[in-house]
């Protein structure tokens, strides 16, 4: 291993610390799955390469972190619960009705191809392209629109793929419709004021974009000057600068990091635990605070530029740091932060036209308050 892997841990004779399995990349893990202690795994492609692995030792598993992870994983069984009931309902729901289909239709589709990704493949027909009967049908329009929003999410996946994920989807969709209008879930007064709030919203939204929405314009003038005047508002969050030294064994960090607080010098300290010299040592880099955990901000909180942490946990080793620099986090460039400052101008200039037209439409209606039915209707909400 020391002479021919391509593995990072090559100067370790390719070992690596003890993982935990869920952490373990999949194709060492599947490599690996099976063999025994000391024994080596069939060869196996890995990263552009080729590899083999022997492992070294296991370690049961135990319950010790089980009250961390017990949400997580109660979360993950419902989900999953969850998944099979609603694709059981769906079987179900297929299972109960005939849904036929156009096939000179799909094969318009199919002839299509070349211009799924452009506007015109939307362009089709009231006919239905699926069907159940009169009153549950999918039209072909209807048909292209989903599959064209489908195609945006299905990466690089073939035509044929995507048609026919879409005429699943299409086909669970109106077997489902069909059944909760059997079930008589449409008659619900729960869903039918459901149904009625949404229609408003949509009423006042389409209003809103007539009236208002389509009368705003941005002023790149004033776009410049917001970012100038709000500075602080596109700053990142403190940075840093570390050196750090790392050990498998807390002992031998703790009194490294007794040693520092006595005045010895870090990188001499770091030489001998890590075994390294200091001038191998890359200077670091500035690191936004964030991106550290808890208990190291924590520690940061407290150090002066030049000095030293105490030992700190590191995943499953120890590390000691010291702190080289400290800034106030960079302001992003304009363009990274573009859409925030387009919102935010949106926002302002949507408010004032909307106070704007209200003002209007107040002029021009007569409101009547009707305070018995006010009275009335606070009394039954409470």
């Amino acid at each position: 291993a020391v002479e021919s892997s391509l593995d990072s841990r090559k100067f370790r004779g390719g070992l690596h610390n003890d993982k935990y399995w869920a952490d373990i990349e999949n194709p060492i893990r599947d490599a690996s799955e099976g063999v025994a202690v000391g024994d080596y795994s069939a060869v196996f492609p890995y990263n552009e390469a080729f590899a083999f692995i022997r492992v070294e030792s296991r370690t049961p598993p135990t319950q010790d972190d089980l009250p961390r992870f017990e949400a997580y994983i109660r979360g993950v069984l419902r989900a999953e619960e969850g998944e099979r009931a609603w694709r059981a309902l769906v079987d179900e729901s297929l299972a109960k009705v005939e849904i036929s289909a156009d096939q000179d239709a799909i094969d318009a589709i199919r002839a299509d191809e070349e211009i799924l990704y452009y506007g015109e493949f939307k362009g089709g027909t009231e006919d239905p392209l699926l069907w159940i009967d009169e009153e549950f049908a999918v039209t072909d329009v209807e048909f292209r629109v989903s599959m064209s929003h489908r195609a945006m999410t299905m990466g690089t996946s073939g035509f044929e793929e995507i048609l026919q994920a879409t005429l699943d989807d299409r086909r669970e969709h109106l077997a489902l419709w069909h059944a909760a209008e059997e079930a008589g879930v449409f008659e619900r007064p729960e869903l039918v004021a459901v149904h009625e709030e949404e229609l408003r919203k949509a009423i006042i939204g389409y209003y809103l974009d007539e009236h208002v929405t389509r009368q705003i314009t941005l002023d790149r003038e004033e776009y410049e000057q917001f970012y100038l005047d709000h500075q602080d508002d596109f700053r990142g969050p403190e940075e840093v600068r570390l050196s750090i030294m790392t050990s498998d064994d807390e002992a031998e960090v703790r009194d490294a990091a007794a040693r520092l607080a006595d005045g010895a010098d870090f990188d001499y300290v770091r030489a001998e635990v890590e075994g390294r010299d200091a001038v191998e040592v890359v200077n670091p880099k500035w690191t936004p605070i964030t991106t550290f955990n808890q208990t190291l901000i924590d520690e940061l909180s407290g150090l002066e530029v030049g000095q030293c942490s105490g030992a700190l946990p590191y995943g499953r080793k120890w590390m000691v740091v010291r702190l080289d620099g400290r800034r106030e986090g960079q302001v992003a460039p304009i363009e990274e932060v573009d859409i925030a400052i387009r919102k935010a101008l949106y926002y302002k200039e949507f408010r004032a036209r909307v106070d704007e037209h209200i003002a209007k439409l107040e002029e021009n209606a007569e409101i009547v308050r009707y305070d018995d039915r006010i009275r009335a209707w606070a009394e039954a909400d409470s």
